[in-house]
Protein backbone atom coordinates (compact mmCIF):
# COMPACT_ATOMS: atom_id res chain seq x y z
CA UNK A 1 0.00 0.00 0.00
CA UNK A 2 2.87 2.37 0.77
CA UNK A 3 4.07 2.13 -2.83
CA UNK A 4 0.68 1.78 -4.51
CA UNK A 5 -0.85 4.94 -3.01
CA UNK A 6 1.58 7.44 -4.56
CA UNK A 7 2.12 5.43 -7.77
CA UNK A 8 -1.55 4.76 -8.65
CA UNK A 9 -2.55 8.37 -9.41
CA UNK A 10 0.54 8.89 -11.58
CA UNK A 11 -0.15 5.65 -13.46
CA UNK A 12 -3.79 6.63 -13.95
CA UNK A 13 -2.82 10.06 -15.28
CA UNK A 14 -0.20 8.58 -17.61
CA UNK A 15 -2.75 6.11 -18.96
CA UNK A 16 -5.31 8.89 -19.48
CA UNK A 17 -2.85 11.03 -21.42
CA UNK A 18 -1.02 8.39 -23.45
CA UNK A 19 -3.84 5.83 -23.71
CA UNK A 20 -1.21 3.24 -22.80
CA UNK A 21 -0.06 1.65 -19.54
CA UNK A 22 2.83 3.73 -18.19
CA UNK A 23 3.59 2.78 -14.60
CA UNK A 24 5.45 5.87 -13.39
CA UNK A 25 7.38 7.64 -16.08
CA UNK A 26 6.51 8.11 -19.71
CA UNK A 27 10.13 8.51 -20.79
CA UNK A 28 11.58 5.40 -19.18
CA UNK A 29 13.06 4.15 -22.44
CA UNK A 30 14.56 7.55 -23.25
CA UNK A 31 16.20 7.74 -19.83
CA UNK A 32 17.61 4.23 -20.24
CA UNK A 33 19.00 5.24 -23.64
CA UNK A 34 20.50 8.49 -22.30
CA UNK A 35 22.35 6.45 -19.69
CA UNK A 36 23.39 3.63 -22.04
CA UNK A 37 24.59 4.73 -25.46
CA UNK A 38 27.96 5.40 -27.12
CA UNK A 39 27.79 9.11 -26.21
CA UNK A 40 26.80 8.56 -22.56
CA UNK A 41 29.09 10.10 -19.96
CA UNK A 42 27.66 8.63 -16.76
CA UNK A 43 25.81 11.84 -15.98
CA UNK A 44 22.68 13.52 -17.28
CA UNK A 45 24.43 15.17 -20.20
CA UNK A 46 21.34 16.03 -22.25
CA UNK A 47 19.70 19.25 -21.12
CA UNK A 48 16.44 20.78 -22.32
CA UNK A 49 16.91 22.41 -25.68
CA UNK A 50 17.37 21.48 -29.32
CA UNK A 51 19.43 18.33 -28.69
CA UNK A 52 16.82 17.01 -26.26
CA UNK A 53 13.98 17.88 -28.62
CA UNK A 54 15.75 16.01 -31.45
CA UNK A 55 16.12 13.01 -29.17
CA UNK A 56 12.39 13.15 -28.36
CA UNK A 57 11.44 13.26 -32.06
CA UNK A 58 13.83 10.47 -33.08
CA UNK A 59 11.44 7.50 -32.57
CA UNK A 60 8.70 9.15 -34.63
CA UNK A 61 11.14 9.89 -37.43
CA UNK A 62 11.99 6.17 -37.43
CA UNK A 63 8.30 5.18 -37.52
CA UNK A 64 7.70 4.48 -33.80
CA UNK A 65 4.46 6.13 -32.67
CA UNK A 66 3.07 6.17 -29.12
CA UNK A 67 4.65 5.70 -25.70
CA UNK A 68 5.07 1.93 -25.95
CA UNK A 69 6.69 2.10 -29.38
CA UNK A 70 9.01 4.95 -28.30
CA UNK A 71 9.99 3.03 -25.18
CA UNK A 72 10.77 -0.07 -27.23
CA UNK A 73 12.73 2.04 -29.74
CA UNK A 74 14.98 3.60 -27.08
CA UNK A 75 15.47 0.30 -25.25
CA UNK A 76 16.34 -1.37 -28.55
CA UNK A 77 18.98 1.27 -29.35
CA UNK A 78 20.50 1.06 -25.87
CA UNK A 79 20.51 -2.74 -25.81
CA UNK A 80 22.13 -2.77 -29.26
CA UNK A 81 24.94 -0.62 -27.87
CA UNK A 82 25.33 -2.94 -24.87
CA UNK A 83 25.37 -6.02 -27.10
CA UNK A 84 27.61 -4.58 -29.83
CA UNK A 85 30.09 -2.75 -27.59
CA UNK A 86 30.23 -4.65 -24.28
CA UNK A 87 33.65 -3.32 -23.29
CA UNK A 88 32.60 0.30 -23.90
CA UNK A 89 29.45 -0.34 -21.86
CA UNK A 90 31.45 -1.91 -19.01
CA UNK A 91 33.72 1.14 -19.10
CA UNK A 92 30.63 3.33 -18.86
CA UNK A 93 29.42 1.31 -15.85
CA UNK A 94 32.83 1.83 -14.26
CA UNK A 95 32.56 5.56 -14.91
CA UNK A 96 29.11 5.59 -13.29
CA UNK A 97 30.49 3.73 -10.27
CA UNK A 98 33.30 6.26 -9.88
CA UNK A 99 30.85 9.15 -10.22
CA UNK A 100 28.46 7.57 -7.71
CA UNK A 101 31.17 7.36 -5.05
CA UNK A 102 32.61 10.75 -5.93
CA UNK A 103 32.71 13.26 -3.07
CA UNK A 104 31.49 16.04 -5.38
CA UNK A 105 27.80 16.53 -6.07
CA UNK A 106 26.89 15.83 -9.72
CA UNK A 107 24.41 18.41 -11.00
CA UNK A 108 21.18 16.77 -12.09
CA UNK A 109 19.46 19.95 -13.13
CA UNK A 110 20.34 23.28 -14.65
CA UNK A 111 19.91 25.18 -11.37
CA UNK A 112 22.06 23.05 -9.03
CA UNK A 113 25.38 24.96 -9.34
CA UNK A 114 23.59 28.23 -8.59
CA UNK A 115 21.81 26.66 -5.62
CA UNK A 116 25.11 25.36 -4.25
CA UNK A 117 26.56 28.87 -4.32
CA UNK A 118 23.47 30.45 -2.75
CA UNK A 119 22.75 27.77 -0.15
CA UNK A 120 25.30 27.53 2.65
CA UNK A 121 23.95 24.14 3.75
CA UNK A 122 24.79 22.55 0.39
CA UNK A 123 28.38 23.80 0.68
CA UNK A 124 29.06 21.78 3.83
CA UNK A 125 31.52 19.00 2.93
CA UNK A 126 30.06 16.55 5.45
CA UNK A 127 26.74 16.46 3.61
CA UNK A 128 28.25 15.17 0.38
CA UNK A 129 27.70 11.59 -0.71
CA UNK A 130 31.38 10.67 -0.80
CA UNK A 131 31.60 11.46 2.91
CA UNK A 132 28.21 10.15 4.03
CA UNK A 133 28.22 6.90 2.02
CA UNK A 134 31.15 5.26 3.84
CA UNK A 135 29.46 6.01 7.17
CA UNK A 136 26.20 4.57 5.86
CA UNK A 137 27.97 1.41 4.70
CA UNK A 138 29.77 1.12 8.03
CA UNK A 139 26.41 1.41 9.80
CA UNK A 140 24.98 -1.37 7.66
CA UNK A 141 28.03 -3.53 8.35
CA UNK A 142 28.08 -3.04 12.11
CA UNK A 143 24.31 -3.29 12.41
CA UNK A 144 24.06 -6.58 10.50
CA UNK A 145 24.15 -8.72 13.65
CA UNK A 146 21.36 -6.79 15.33
CA UNK A 147 18.10 -7.98 13.79
CA UNK A 148 16.17 -4.95 15.06
CA UNK A 149 18.59 -2.64 13.20
CA UNK A 150 18.69 -4.65 9.96
CA UNK A 151 17.85 -2.70 6.82
CA UNK A 152 17.76 -5.77 4.56
CA UNK A 153 16.16 -8.80 6.17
Amino acid sequence: MGVALPVAPVTWRNAAISREFVLIQAREGLNFFIGNNPDATGTCYVRPGEAYDRLLRWPQLEGAHGEAASKAFYYGKALSFIRDEPMAWLGLLGQKLVLTWNATEIPSGPDLPELQIQTALMQLPLLRFGVLAPFALAGLWFGRKHRELAVFT
